[in-house]
This record gives structure tokens, C-alpha cells and sequence, in this order.
């Protein structure tokens, strides 16, 4: 893992990670964390494809934000969380079996209240080329830890 990072700020963002019971159901793991960047990783399974065998889009774009929203929270203060507010995917190519799915967030511009993000998602093959598979932008709001979702 990059170092530069306030310790409490990695153990939010893993905290977070380890909280998503879905990255935990599709195997995927917190690779990386440092001010502003995340990345994520996962095998690309039979379980999680649509029927052509391509990786489901609903699986690529829970790791696109995931890794926006990881990314996101490392630029936010202790006491701040994040929910995203719009996130819009480009699913450019598929992912072959036994590749390894990667998700790279990455933050654009942080702000007091809002943060926008974007995520690479690429297929990692054998001999480690990655190829490009989605391009995802997200749109996180700040807002105060511990705050109850808005339901309504």
C-alpha cells in the first residue's frame, strides 16, 4: 500500500470496506488505499456473469462505486461521511474468465460538500495487461457521520 496517509483516514476507509457485506459476497478485496485514490480487486467468477458470460454490469458498477466512494472518504475529515448522488458507467469491453477484475478510483475534485470521482475498471489478464472494461464518474455528498439515510 502507498504511504501518506493519515492512519486514521486508512482505518475509516478499511473500516467502510469491510463494512459492504457486498464486496464481501463477490470475493472482492481493498488492494490499496492512499489520499484521494482506492483500489479494489476481485476474480472474475461464473457467479457473477450475465448470461453471455461477460461480468455482470450490476457487479461492475457496485465496484466502481465502491472504489469512487473509498477514494472519496480519504479526502474527508474523521467525523464526515459520504453517499453517493449520481454515478454514470461506460461499459466498454468484457472480461474474459479467470481474469482478475480491477477497480481504480480516483478523486477529481474534492469539495466541502461534494466530491466527484471517476473509476477505471480494467481485466487484468495473465501476464498483466490490463484492459479497459468500464469508465465510471461518480458524484459523492459529504455529510455528517453517523447521520441517518434519508428515506424519504
Amino acid at each position: 500500500m502507498v504511504t501518506g496517509i493519515d492512519p486514521l483516514v486508512r482505518e475509516k476507509a478499511t473500516a467502510i470496506f469491510t463494512g459492504m457485506t457486498f464486496l464481501r459476497a463477490i470475493g472482492a478485496r481493498l488492494v490499496d488505499v492512499a489520499p484521494g485514490i482506492a483500489v479494489l480487486e476481485t476474480e472474475h467468477r461464473a457467479d457473477l456473469c450475465q448470461h453471455q458470460g461477460a461480468t455482470h454490469p450490476g457487479i461492475l458498477s457496485g465496484l466502481a462505486d465502491a472504489a469512487c466512494g473509498l477514494a472519496a472518504i480519504t479526502m474527508q475529515s474523521t467525523d464526515r461521511d459520504l453517499v453517493a448522488v449520481e454515478m454514470k458507467i461506460n461499459f466498454v469491453s468484457g472480461c474474459a474468465p479467470g481474469q482478475l477484475l480491477r477497480a481504480t478510483g480516483a478523486v477529481s475534485r474534492a469539495g466541502r460538500t461534494l466530491t466527484v470521482c471517476t473509476a477505471h475498471l480494467h481485466a487484468v489478464t495473465a501476464d498483466k495487461e490490463e484492459i479497459l472494461i468500464a469508465l465510471a464518474m461518480a458524484t459523492m455528498l459529504s455529510r455528517p457521520a453517523h447521520q441517518e439515510p434519508d428515506r424519504g
